[in-house]
């Protein structure tokens, strides 16, 4: 993770600023677009990082507030799930978000593409989807799963014999017409349907905005870290301990004459 801000300067001065504050987000309307390549996978951790990051900032700004929620509600729209690296704690994290007033929107290929990233855990992010939409398919896995969850029916033959069958079989998965907007939806404790009234999405009609002037900013001048004078500055006390004001209400330094109590290395 570290070689590709050694390797990639201006990524240093992009991410050494802010525009937003990410408390802000719960309180506020507000939409935050991360678009990365995808014909190459060297920069996808930093969106796993800014959800990771966004999530456990506002979870806490959710429980100070008196009805335990965020004030606005908070929808992450994760495409290409699947394709980014695994998000840790993502099983609790979708099974705590919906009580805090927050939402995820997961978008994958496949079952197995899943299962590849969260092994078992992926079983358990299904289960916690409310809502599921499915559009097509060839995996067999996947195309399982659904017909499964539609249940069964039952029919008399021409005999007059009481029989069962799929609600929904997997070739039936699979003949889905995009034409005519046809998806699987499974919604809450509601029975499956199948949808004729699901546009494609350059059917949408959106109201048009002015665009918004951006402002050129200056980069940043990257300053070079020398962690030797750094280490010669905390042993001749030119450098507080980090955060020792905040740990001890009074600036510590590292050295033999701090208390055992504040000492954290020997000289």
């Amino acid at each position: 993770m570290f070689s590709q801000f050694i390797i990639r300067k201006t990524l240093c001065q992009v991410l050494s600023k802010s525009s937003f504050d990410i408390r802000n987000i719960g309180k506020e309307k507000t939409a935050i677009y991360i678009i990365v390549p995808d014909e190459k996978t060297t920069l996808h951790f930093l969106v796993t990082a800014f959800i990771k990051q966004t999530y456990e900032v506002l979870i806490n700004e959710a429980q100070q507030q008196d009805s335990k929620k965020l004030q606005v509600r908070l929808n992450f729209l994760l495409d290409e799930f699947g394709n980014i690296p695994t998000i840790s704690d993502m099983p609790s994290m979708i099974s705590a978000a919906r009580s805090r007033n927050m939402r995820f929107f997961l978008m994958i290929q496949g079952i197995y593409q899943l299962r590849h990233k969260y092994g078992n855990d992926a079983d358990t992010i299904i289960g916690n989807c409310d809502n599921l939409v499915f559009l097509t398919s060839r995996e067999y896995e996947l195309l399982k799963l659904f017909s499964n969850l539609c249940g069964e029916t039952t029919y008399n033959d021409c005999d007059g014999n009481l029989n069962s069958r799929p609600l929904i079989s997997i070739s039936e998965l699979q003949h889905l017409k995009k034409e005519k907007g046809q998806a699987l939806i499974l919604h809450g404790r509601h029975y499956p349907f199948v949808t004729t009234e699901l546009p494609d999405i350059d059917e949408y009609v959106f109201k048009p905005f002015p665009a918004i002037e951006i402002k050129k900013q200056k980069l940043p001048q990257i300053i070079p870290y020398n962690a030797d004078n750094v280490l010669l500055e905390i042993k001749s006390k030119k450098r507080p301990l980090p955060f020792s004001t905040e740990v001890f209400n009074s600036k510590t330094f590292y050295g033999k004459g701090n208390t055992e109590k504040n000492k954290i290395f020997d000289w």
